[in-house]
């Protein structure tokens, strides 16, 4: 079968129960826009619609060709779109490519589906991505045993997004950010099982799971390449992540802007705003350039042997907090962890109420001194502090002398002038409350602990780390007022920025 052109309808509409084998499938198709407001959701045209329930397609080879994109903005074109239940797909081989916009290889919006043993392979200019499970309370979904191929440029959009790549993704459409929580109308029960995962993106994700509980990825292989490459990226509750392997082959270790759910940042595992648990175990990660798992804002995590090695990058393993997920109570334990500066235990970055304990090798290196926290928000009252080792451990003995921090070469000083002094309390010296100035905001920003020595412990100078430093994103408040007719009222509002704004007119 073979059909060009389409812009409107589909060269497949399947409305009941269909076995589809051993064809030869290919159609042309012109990417038009999504209305993601109030419409259905889906572009004007593409190749396979399985609206009914219980369908079987197998062994086909199935060609998506884009013959060119609709005016505006964000065209898209979907593959093969799943609406319904019990449906298989298996042993195709399922290709996309010519696209500018958004290429979608499979799109499911269903239930008890399996998509397994089929080789895939999309690209586009702009947005690659091989499976989509989607919408809301989908479940008991299985993608196992597919060979995934997604490429997108290493450029933007017309309209600004960077050039982005999915391998296979679970999307929940009632989720919309923040701390999330498992109570609701959550997909749960869907599974990523040996799927190998291959690809090339400016930003690319192996793995992206947006709101999603009780999870399975396992046993997954993973090699792709990108500036800010994400090996297994997570937000949900009860995620298991285990037996994968992954090579993420990235530029640098800087975060990017991006349109995603998720942060565009180089790493082999991440998870965000997760106070349930998440399950890292038994994965085998190399990351060039980049971190190998990133808790960020993630509370409860358990990350357990793993191996990890990472080039070009100082650590293994970060954990970092949020003003309302603390980055506490992760377990960090019982990992094989190299990078370019550190092993063992001394390569994870993580704050105080985390165990990190038995993660080889051991680094001997006596008393050290490092920075405790190296991500700060301009504007933001935070804590500044530094701990000394005795080779892996915390010196918690030290309970003598002072730290000071130079950030950018340069002592801190408070206003008046005088420089700032941590007293060291069981190995571990702060300065609580400091607001980060916009000064900090530079390129290839750096920290650095300086201790005094002691009786305790001879004058230790520790080693200039990296700082992520984020502008906060200004906003404006209201206060509400009551009006009569004829009458007079006083309309304030508050700036809130990270630096003082004393210019510019607000408009009501």
């Amino acid at each position: 079968m073979d059909k060009n052109n389409v812009v409107n309808g589909y060269l497949i509409n399947i409305l009941g129960n269909t076995l589809i084998e051993n064809s030869f499938i290919r159609g042309r198709f012109v990417e038009t826009n999504i209305d993601w407001e109030t419409g259905p959701k889906t572009p004007d045209a593409y190749g396979i619609r399985i609206y009914s329930k219980d369908c079987l397609l197998r062994n086909n080879t199935i060609e998506i060709i884009s013959s060119g994109h609709s005016s505006g903005t964000h065209y898209s074109l979907f593959g093969i779109y799943l609406m319904n239940l019990n449906t298989t797909l298996t042993n195709n081989t399922i290709v996309m490519h010519n696209a500018t916009g958004y290429a979608y290889g499979i799109v499911v919006r269903g239930s008890n589906n399996t998509i397994s043993h089929n080789n895939i392979t999309i690209s586009s200019q702009t947005y690659s991505a091989g499976v989509n499970l989607e919408m809301v309370r989908f479940q008991n979904n299985m993608v196992n045993n597919n060979h995934v191929n997604v490429t997108a440029s290493y450029g933007s959009a017309p309209w600004g997004n960077a050039g982005v790549a999915y391998g296979l993704e679970m999307l929940d459409f009632n989720y919309n950010g923040g701390a999330y929580s498992s109570s609701g109308n959550h997909p749960y029960n869907n599974s990523f099982v040996n799927n190998t995962i291959v690809g090339s993106a400016g930003q690319i994700y192996g793995i992206e799971i947006y709101g999603t509980g009780n999870t399975n990825l396992i046993g997954n292989t993973i090699n792709i390449t990108g500036r800010t490459p994400m090996g297994i990226g997570v937000i949900g509750a009860n995620i298991t992540i285990a037996d994968n392997n992954i090579i993420n082959n990235g530029t640098h270790n800087r975060s990017e802007p991006t349109a995603d759910y998720l942060e565009a940042i180089n790493t082999g595992l991440y998870t965000s705003f997760t106070s349930e648990v998440i399950v890292m175990k038994n994965n085998t990660i190399t990351s060039i350039n980049g971190r190998g798992i990133l808790v960020k804002a993630s509370n409860n995590a358990n990350i357990l042997n793993n191996t990890i090695n990472v080039v070009g990058h100082d650590y293994a393993v970060e954990v970092t907090n949020s003003s309302n997920l603390n980055g506490i109570n992760n377990t960090i334990e019982n990992n094989t962890l190299i990078t370019t500066k550190h092993t063992g235990s001394r390569a994870v970055l993580a704050p105080k109420n985390n165990t990190v304990q038995n993660n080889i090798p051991m680094e001997i290196a006596g008393y050290t001194l490092e920075i405790d926290t190296t991500e700060f928000t301009v504007g933001l009252k935070q804590t500044v502090s530094s701990t000394i080792y005795y080779n892996d451990e915390v010196a918690r003995n030290i309970n003598k002398g002072k730290v000071t921090f130079k950030v950018n070469g340069k002592t801190l000083k408070d206003s008046n002038g005088k420089t700032v002094y941590a007293n060291v309390v069981n190995g571990t010296a702060s300065i609580e409350k400091l607001t980060i100035p916009v000064s900090w905001n530079t390129p290839d920003t750096t920290i650095q602990a300086i201790y005094s020595g002691s009786s305790d412990c001879e004058k230790i100078t520790g080693k200039k780390e990296s700082v992520n430093v984020i502008l906060q994103e200004p906003s404006i408040i209201t206060t509400d007022v009551q009006a009569t007719s004829g009458g007079t009222v006083t309309l304030t509002a508050t700036i809130h920025a990270p630096v003082q704004v004393n210019s510019g007119k607000v408009v009501f």
